[in-house]
């Protein structure tokens, strides 16, 4: 899910979605997906995103943690720690803190008659309408072409162009999955890979020449059964 996580393993670190839902099912339960990252063949760290339902609440908690080396020494580090709250698929509230290779940036949004109302390191203001965020964790949100950026609170206007079929190599092999072009306003252009479900099962994009990849281990748990 890096727009605002995307430029990990870049200078800037950043990217990560999202129509409005009538009737979601009032139930309870949580998952959790969890992804590697490289750059190139090197690992580069991990990220993962939990989804927890109450009713109609969704809660979005998204963790990343990236380390480039070169030459076996720490160049560039990543972290990202956000939480969304969302009610009915309406976004309610962003609360994030990112250490971006040394640099600090933050976001703290929360939904009013107004808007969403951002204060962050990017951006302070009110966005207004039905919008998402970079966590572009389903296909159900990628109709909204306004994100909110997990790290600095930026509203990005994102073009989404739906690619087709396409074979995603994961641990367990080879997935089909639809491919999905993210670019308009984003610094780094995203390719994101969804499952038959609807999930997030991978996203690449080129980072200084190398392309890097934040894929999937597995496509369980389904996390679309939690969303809606």
């Amino acid at each position: 899910m890096i727009v605002s996580r995307r430029s990990i393993l870049t200078t800037t670190a950043s990217a990560a979605l999202v129509m409005p839902f009538a009737g979601l099912a009032a139930s309870s339960g949580s998952a959790t997906r969890k992804f590697n990252a490289s750059r190139g063949a090197s690992s580069a760290g991990s990220q993962q995103i939990t989804l927890t339902r109450s009713g109609d609440v969704v809660t979005v908690d998204l963790q990343t943690r990236l380390k480039v080396r070169l030459l076996g020494i720490p160049v560039f580090r990543y972290s990202l720690n956000s939480r969304e709250v969302w009610e009915g698929g309406v976004l309610q509230s962003i609360s994030g803190k990112t250490d971006d290779n040394g640099k600090d940036a933050f976001v703290q949004a929360k939904r009013t008659s107004k808007g969403l109302e951002v204060k962050g390191s990017d951006f302070t203001g009110v966005v207004e309408g039905n919008i998402a965020s970079t966590s572009f964790f389903t296909t159900s949100l990628l109709d909204r072409n306004i994100w909110v950026s997990t790290q600095g609170g930026k509203p990005i206007n994102v073009k989404v162009t739906k690619k087709g079929k396409a074979t995603l190599d994961m641990a367990g092999g080879p997935v089909l999955c639809t491919h999905y072009h993210f670019g308009g306003k984003l610094k780094i252009p995203i390719d994101a890979y969804f499952d038959e479900q609807g999930d997030l099962a991978g996203y690449m994009f080129d980072a200084k020449g190398e392309r890097a990849r934040v894929i999937a281990q597995s496509t369980n748990p389904d996390l679309n059964s939690i969303w809606t």
